[in-house]
């Protein structure tokens, strides 16, 4: 019951700062869980979270920094992260308050190089980009002569055609020694 207490101004504050409450109320189901998993005797030697510092990963965090404080929680970030998602860096108050994973984990050397420097993360690695893994499943490993063009697609439609239709323009397309691979924004079917 008392770490139920030490939730109240969180969930409070977090009630008050947003609209919608469905980002605090899985923080909530997720102190929950680990509290539930201790309760029912499970052990547990590591969790890892998907990592954005929001609600959600807090509530996870504290209910597993706190149910078991022993065990190694890591956070995965497994996007490139961008300076002005301030949520990605606990701050000193977040970790004494137990609210963030005791390891960040990065998809590359920069990323957890720049967390270490400039955030002054307690802990940090690097991890596989599992997100992108996808990419190399039925990639043509065969050899071109071809010059090839990657073009990366926009998560919004509109934006999508127009980078297409501005390729289109520049009349590449129709030159044989160009080919051209069209990678959609990995949320977009």
């Amino acid at each position: 019951k008392k770490h139920d207490i030490n939730l109240l101004p969180l969930i409070k504050e977090e009630i008050k700062s947003q609209d919608g409450f469905n980002n605090t109320l899985e923080g909530l189901l997720n102190y929950r869980f680990a509290k539930n998993l201790k309760n029912n005797l499970y052990d547990l030697s590591l969790v890892i979270d998907w990592w954005e510092g929001q609600p959600l990963d807090k509530g996870w965090n504290l209910g597993f920094n706190t149910f078991f404080p022993n065990i190694t929680t890591k956070g995965y970030l497994g996007y490139a992260p961008r300076e002005m998602e301030l949520q990605l860096f606990p701050t000193k108050s977040e970790y004494k308050n137990k609210l963030c994973p005791k390891i960040i984990s990065t998809i590359g050397k920069n990323f957890t190089s720049e967390l270490k420097l400039k955030y002054s993360i307690n802990k940090s690695e690097t991890a596989p980009a599992f997100r992108f893994s996808h990419l190399w499943e039925d990639y043509n490993r065969k050899s071109s002569t071809n010059f090839r063009i990657i073009i990366a697609l926009s998560i919004m439609l509109d934006e999508s055609v127009d980078i297409l239709l501005k390729v289109i323009n520049t009349q590449l397309v129709k030159k044989k020694n160009f080919e051209f691979i069209i990678k959609p924004h990995p949320a977009v079917k």
